[in-house]
């Protein structure tokens, strides 16, 4: 019974640092490309329904990843 509550933690603590992992290789991505990003979206003089819609669906996502990150890894 120990040995397959270990196994569980294990996977658990696995789980967690994937989950961190991969918000920090989303964030990254996101600030590596931050400069076109201005470039094509922000310095636009009228804001549409697309620029909101990309504004909501990429920093929307940024909040759920490090949201999900530190509640699967609070120890990290």
């Amino acid at each position: 019974m120990q040995s397959e509550a270990a196994r569980w933690l294990y996977a658990d603590q696995a789980l967690a640092l994937l989950s961190l992992s991969t918000a920090t290789c989303v964030i990254y991505d996101h600030l590596t490309t931050l400069d076109e990003e201005v470039e094509h979206v922000w310095k636009r003089s009228r804001w549409s329904v697309v620029q909101v819609l990309f504004f909501v669906n990429r920093y929307a996502g940024d909040a759920m990843q490090l949201y999900a990150a530190t509640c699967a890894c609070p120890s990290i």
